[in-house]
């Protein structure tokens, strides 16, 4: 599994990008704007092809899964969803910083992200937070206390995707070593590149 998280700001050709990664493979594309209204995030999901949204997961904004149809929701604080309202087949996500934590959030969602796995190549100063050999014997003592997927975040890259996969992570989140911005618009060539390192090095699809 390997998901890719937009950028927290607005760029050129951004849902053009989302449509080419989700073609070439990507498992899931989350649509992050958390500086963002409802009705912004609401304008670019409406730019990306219909048939691209089952794969998209919104943050924040759960009524976007309800009007536009949008597959997934990424729960976080202050952002969940009462279950007597969820919609019938709808993908949940959550995240988590520390073993603890992600064995509190971890039943009741589809996949889970542990972050900051690596040292974080979007966000300066955001360090890693765990060691291989606990995180390692850690992800292999909790299989069988719940289904949920779990996924490394944070610092991703060509150097280290393999070391994830040997950890025990079930996939990866991509957004620092993914992304290719030039004079405020993506590059689309470039990023779908960026995915298919990342991919052939993690011996993915």
């Amino acid at each position: 599994m390997i998901i890719a998280i937009t950028p927290p700001d607005y760029f050129k050709n951004e849902s053009k990008a989302i449509e080419s990664l989700l073609n070439e493979g990507v498992s899931y594309v989350h649509v992050r704007k958390p500086k963002s209204s409802s009705s912004s995030v609401a304008k670019l999901i409406n730019t990306i092809d219909k048939s691209c949204y089952n794969k998209l997961s919104v943050h924040y904004y759960y009524d976007l899964c309800s009007e536009e149809g949008v597959g997934g929701f990424h729960e976080s604080r202050g952002y969940n969803i009462d279950r007597v309202e969820q919609r019938e087949g709808l993908r949940i996500s959550r995240g988590a910083h520390s073993f603890n934590e992600l064995k509190d959030k971890g039943r009741g969602c589809n996949y889970i992200f542990l972050s900051p796995v690596f040292n974080s190549i979007s966000k300066s100063g955001y360090l890693s937070a765990f060691d291989y050999e606990e995180t390692k014997e850690f992800l292999h003592s909790i299989r069988n206390e719940f289904t949920a997927k779990i996924v490394a975040l944070g610092g991703v890259s060509p150097q280290n995707i393999e070391k994830a996969l040997e950890t025990g992570f079930d996939g990866v989140a991509l957004i620092g070593s993914l992304w290719s911005v030039k004079n405020g618009s993506i590059d689309i060539k470039e990023s779908v590149d960026n995915y298919k390192l990342l991919k052939k090095r993690y011996g993915y699809g």
